[in-house]
C-alpha cells in the first residue's frame, strides 16, 4: 500500500494539517499490512517506531511473568499507537496484536520527533492523546482501588458504551470486555 496525504487525513494526530503537509508527512512514511492474531509489537522490546491505523483494529495489553493477560486498550482506524517508545527511547510497554486485517502506515520514532517539532498541531494533538491516557489509566486505578468487582464491570461497561457514542437509551456492545481486562 502507497502512503499519501489522502491515506493519513483522518489520522486524529494529523487533524488540522494541510493535505501539502499531509503529502509531506507521508512520503516519510512506511506501511504494513497485518493479519488477525498477528503481533504488530512485543512488549519490552527496544523497536521505536509509530503506527498508525489506516484501517482495522489492535489491541494493546500487557503481559504478566505468569502469562496473565491484563487489556489496555483497543485502537482502531484514525488513532496511532507506539509513541512512547518515539518520544522516550524506552522499551515497548505493551503488546499489540492486529484483531482483524490492519493496514498500518509507520513512521521511525526520529522522523515522529521532526514532525512533532515541525508541525505544533501534531505535538498538540499528541499531547492530547497522551494526556487523555493518563486520565484514563488513574479512573482505572481510582476504579480498581475503591469499586467491588461487579461495579467495576458495570463500570467498564458504561466505558465501552461511551466509547461507541451513546448518550441516553439502549446501547449494543459488540465487543463486551474479557475478564482479564476488569481483573478480580
Amino acid at each position: 500500500m502507497k502512503i499519501t496525504g489522502s491515506t493519513i487525513h483522518s489520522i486524529i494526530v494529523f487533524q488540522g494539517l494541510e493535505m501539502e503537509q499531509l503529502d509531506e508527512i507521508a512520503c516519510m512514511m512506511g506501511s504494513r499490512t497485518c493479519e488477525p492474531k498477528q503481533e504488530i509489537l512485543a512488549q519490552n522490546d527496544d523497536s521505536a517506531d509509530v503506527f498508525f491505523i489506516i484501517s482495522g483494529t489492535v489491541l494493546a495489553a500487557g503481559f504478566s511473568q505468569t502469562g496473565k493477560e491484563v487489556q489496555y486498550e483497543e485502537l482502531t482506524s484514525g488513532m496511532m499507537f507506539g509513541e512512547l517508545a518515539a518520544i522516550d527511547g524506552e522499551k515497548r510497554s505493551a503488546h499489540v496484536i492486529a484483531k482483524c486485517p490492519t493496514e498500518l502506515a509507520t513512521l521511525s520514532a526520529d522522523r515522529f520527533r521532526e514532525v512533532m517539532a515541525r508541525y505544533p498541531i501534531v505535538s498538540a494533538n499528541t499531547m492530547r492523546r497522551l494526556t487523555r491516557l493518563i486520565r484514563d489509566h488513574c479512573d482505572r486505578i481510582f476504579e480498581y482501588r475503591t469499586l467491588a468487582v461487579q461495579n467495576r464491570i458495570h463500570a467498564e461497561l458504561l466505558r465501552l458504551a461511551r466509547k461507541d457514542g451513546a448518550t441516553a437509551g439502549e446501547v449494543e456492545i459488540s465487543s463486551p470486555p474479557m475478564l482479564s481486562c476488569i481483573e478480580y
